[in-house]
């Protein structure tokens, strides 16, 4: 890697990463942002400093080897057969270069990953996950794209990604002439072919830590998999109803053909791939034939309780229950009553849900139900329910407090502890 010449020339804006990964934010001569990031991993800052020891070390950088070093390199082209928005990464190894200024001993001899910043064709915006959220919680036009969130979710499953927080992601904004769409920008894919062996490690992910089941020929707890991304999930797929979930995954199916498959490892580098590459394509081609499966037990797991939220503008909640099942519409209202805008749609099954949450933030809202269901119904209204005499803001936050609340309620000890 050449920094002033490689894509015409690089300058560096900017140090970032986590608490294990060093990564620098450049700018090409076009004011396009990039990323390198180092693949290895260095867990001396993420250990507690009374824990921290070259032996304490040395067990956490074992248990990083569990991760595929090279797996963001196979995930890209499954996302783009699956159309999945996400960066394209390019390997690269970075000598001791003086070019890199102050930060030239943190990346010397280091192997790295270079990718674009935002995948997105010029002129069109993006933002972080906190903002869209400011954004669709403030004004009812903001809406997501959930089909294409889901689409992304079952490569989530697919490859075993299990850590795909709120910070994994990052949204295209275009405008529909009604308001504004959001699609996902899949992020980070330092997790997927997750694969950890050893004693302890096996008898850890029988109760304690199921999540880190790992990559598997099958998918055995679909909804531990799942479970760091549960609360991104109940926001940003709240929308689907069992069918669309149906249709979505014969879709991705359809699209993981052997040839795919087979193409998509052999993007491993030439001396990694006789290591890993048959057993990937082994597995990738297993996991496809039980991923229905396992998706759709985990749309029960996030349908059980869903949470509908509202905006700081006006909306108009029509609650109807019928011998088929609960129909929920929400409608953006303008000052004048008109309720065109239809901002939310879908009908729950009673089988399935037992309780659903209708925030309505701020704004004059209306509330209304009718018919009978066996599905519990809560309304948490805004602040001209509660009297204009709570800040907005602090609305917000009170809002987010009781999905969380509701969500730790039926979880049990074990679970509490692992989400604090």
């Amino acid at each position: 890697f050449n920094l002033t010449k490689e894509k015409g020339g690089f300058k560096i804006l900017s140090r970032g990463g986590g608490k294990q990964t060093k990564s620098l934010t450049l700018e090409d001569k076009n004011g396009e942002e990039w990323k390198l990031r180092t693949i290895d991993k260095d867990p001396g800052t993420a250990i507690p400093l009374p824990f921290r020891s070259v032996s304490t070390r040395r067990i956490v950088q074992d248990m990083i080897s569990a991760a595929h070093p090279y797996a963001p390199l196979v995930v890209d082209p499954l996302a783009k057969a699956a159309g999945v928005l996400q960066a394209t990464p390019e390997i690269y190894f970075v000598p001791d270069d003086p070019a890199f200024g102050y930060y030239q001993k943190l990346f010397a001899n280091k192997i790295c990953f270079l990718e674009k910043k935002d995948p997105v064709p010029p002129g069109i915006n993006t933002r972080s996950t906190l903002k869209l959220i400011s954004h669709i919680t403030e004004d009812n036009d903001h809406l997501i794209d959930q089909n294409a969130v889901l689409k992304a979710r079952l490569l989530d499953f697919y490859v075993g990604d299990w850590d795909r927080h709120m910070d994994q992601w990052r949204w295209a904004v275009t405008d529909t002439g009604k308001g504004k769409l959001y699609l996902p920008i899949a992020k980070d894919r330092d997790q997927a072919f997750f694969y950890s062996e050893g004693a302890a490690m096996q008898y850890a992910t029988r109760r304690l830590l199921p999540f880190l089941k790992g990559f598997r020929y099958d998918i055995p707890k679909p909804n531990w998999l799942g479970y760091s991304a549960r609360d991104f999930d109940r926001i940003f797929l709240n929308a689907l109803n069992k069918k669309k979930w149906e249709e979505n995954v014969d879709e991705f199916i359809a699209a993981m053909t052997d040839s795919v498959i087979e193409d998509a490892v052999q993007h491993l580098p030439r001396e990694v791939y006789p290591l890993t590459g048959d057993t990937l394509i082994a597995k990738l081609k297993s996991r496809r034939e039980v991923l229905k499966r396992a998706a759709m037990k985990y749309h029960d797991f996030i349908s059980n309780e869903v949470n509908i939220l509202g905006s700081n503008k006006e909306e108009f909640f029509d609650v109807n229950g019928t011998d088929t099942g609960l129909n929920v519409n929400v409608y953006a209202r303008e000052k004048d009553g008109d309720t065109s805008l239809l901002v939310y749609s879908r009908v729950f099954d009673p089988k399935v849900t037992e309780e659903i949450r209708l925030y309505g933030f701020n704004g004059n809202d209306r509330f209304n139900l009718k018919g009978k269901s066996k599905i519990n119904i809560r309304m948490i209204g805004g602040s001209s329910f509660l009297g204009n005499r709570i800040p907005y803001s602090l609305l917000f936050w009170i809002a987010i407090a009781l999905i969380i609340f509701y969500a730790l309620r039926r979880s049990g000890w074990g679970r509490l502890l692992y989400a604090i």
